[in-house]
């Protein structure tokens, strides 16, 4: 197995142009959903903590309306607890937040699936609260430039912003980038996208839309009801919706008029009951790379050359679309593949098939493996056979969350040690906060202790997640069923 290692930053270059900012106990890089319940776990360990955004805002892509998958698996059973459930709870108390279920045929893996939509200002409200509350020290605007190493060891990072390059120090660092930007800089172990040719996972740019006339679309055929329901809140059921977009009819003109990406068929739409409706996951932004720069670019700009290519489009030809308004543009990509950082322990696609658990579990999932075509701008289903046996959760050890080839660095995300195929399953937002929480608490128990976190009892770990909510072991299996460690090292 080989794995890509850059060489190794320079950080000579800090000490004439970087000014220095106080120390932390802990840092988190990156504030999407994984980072966010990072820096909440460590700051109520009781950590100095610090968190730092490139966005002006926290949230990622769930800060501008993708709802949260992985909180349940095929089976129904809820595998996400602590506090991204705590976070979800929220939202369902005060606002536009709600639990949906598929009901779909129960032979489809989708059956009895779940999913979790919000107002994506909701998402943001809630979660920025829920770190203030924390005592966390929330850096907006911020970008990655380098780290700060001597020898194996990481403590700490620059940042670029409008104060200039400022190097931040910590006890224990987090990468929650999803690039794996931090481990990577620091010179950790890491593969990138698919093994032999480097493919990744196609981006998706996410819209919203209002003016929908759905009556007059349903009417026309174009517009099918799709089996989302809402189970609860009770005051939402029959608010928020789910429709799919047959764009079959048009997708020769649409290849015409949007050639630079894979042919369009369709895709969903979800009403949120304000007249606004939010764009499923499905238009590809294909063939590059969102870890490097001038590919991200360049997919950032096509991605909203797309959008507007094809809401004028349904302007013009599509019925219950003459009066469609575009009312926002994500503020950025969603990106579903790019590095994938070496740990002590690999995630293959066996393991997840398999439902396999671990000694060392810090978390569940029990999301489907979800490998989106980089020639099909629609969801393409993989068959049943690939999918986690009996409809069960897989465990993530805590070793995955653990970086080689650099100390006192961890991490929580889509970039966490594990096969692309595994990785297509926990790359889901609830698997990723799951992780979050695992880290910060591992964290700032690292701190506490005065051990890094290769040496940090995973034990430890796991009685204060359990203690804090969290679910770590497949609920409702026996604990014998967990696999033992050694028999996967």
């Amino acid at each position: 197995m080989s794995f890509n290692q850059p060489p190794s930053p320079n950080t000579n270059r800090a000490t004439e142009t970087v000014s220095r900012s106080p120390h932390s106990q802990v840092l988190v890089a990156g504030a999407g959903p994984a980072g966010i319940v990072a820096a909440i776990a460590a700051a109520r360990e009781g950590a100095q903590t610090t968190l730092f955004e490139q966005n002006g805002f926290v949230g990622g892509v769930a800060g501008m309306g993708l709802g949260l998958q992985g909180f349940y698996d095929t089976s129904a059973r809820r595998v996400i607890g602590g506090i991204p459930w705590e976070i979800v709870q929220r939202m369902m108390d005060r606002g536009l937040c709600a639990i949906m279920r598929n009901d779909d045929d129960p032979n489809d893996p989708f059956y009895l699936s779940r999913y979790i939509r919000f107002n994506p200002e909701l998402f943001k409200r809630t979660t920025t609260e829920m770190l203030l509350e924390a005592g966390v020290n929330l850096i907006c605007r911020s970008m990655l430039t380098g780290v700060v190493r001597e020898g194996d060891r990481v403590f700490g990072v620059t940042i670029e912003n409008k104060s200039g390059n400022t190097a931040h120090t910590a006890d224990c660092l987090i990468d929650c980038t999803g690039d794996g930007d931090l481990a990577a800089r620091g010179g950790a172990e890491h593969e990138l996208g698919r093994r032999g040719d480097g493919v990744m996972q196609p981006m998706t740019m996410l819209f919203f839309l209002s003016m929908v006339d759905v009556e007059r679309g349903v009417a026309a055929k174009v517009l099918t009801r799709q089996p989302w329901n809402v189970i609860e809140p009770e005051r939402l059921k029959d608010k928020i919706r789910s429709y799919r977009l047959d764009l079959s009819t048009w997708s020769d003109e649409l290849a015409k008029v949007i050639p630079e990406v894979p042919r369009i068929t369709g895709t969903n739409f979800h009403d949120y009951g304000n007249g606004i409706f939010h764009t499923g996951n499905f238009i590809h932004i294909s063939q590059l790379d969102g870890s490097n720069g001038d590919q991200l670019s360049r997919g950032e700009t096509l991605g909203r050359t797309v959008v507007w290519r094809l809401v004028e489009f349904l302007r013009q030809n599509v019925p219950g679309f003459e009066n469609v308004n575009l009312v926002q543009i994500a503020t950025h990509l969603g990106v579903r593949e790019t590095r994938r950082i070496r740990g002590y322990y690999y995630l293959t696609v066996d393991d997840a098939r398999k439902a396999r658990q671990f000694d060392d579990n810090i978390a569940q999932c029990g999301n489907l493996m979800d490998i989106h075509d980089t020639h099909a701008s629609d969801y393409v289903k993989l068959d049943a056979g690939t999918q986690i046996d009996d409809g069960l959760s897989y465990g993530m050890p805590y070793r995955c969350l653990v970086p080689r080839g650099i100390k006192g660095v961890l991490m929580a995300g889509r970039c966490v040690s594990g096969s692309r195929e595994a990785q297509s399953s926990f790359r889901v937002m609830g698997t990723c906060m799951a992780m979050g929480q695992a880290a910060g608490t591992a964290a700032a128990l690292a701190v506490r202790t005065g051990t890094d976190p290769l040496s940090l009892d995973p034990a430890q770990v796991r009685s204060s997640l359990i203690s804090s909510g969290a679910i770590v072991d497949s609920p409702g299996e026996p604990a014998e069923v967990r696999a033992l460690a050694a028999d996967f090292k």
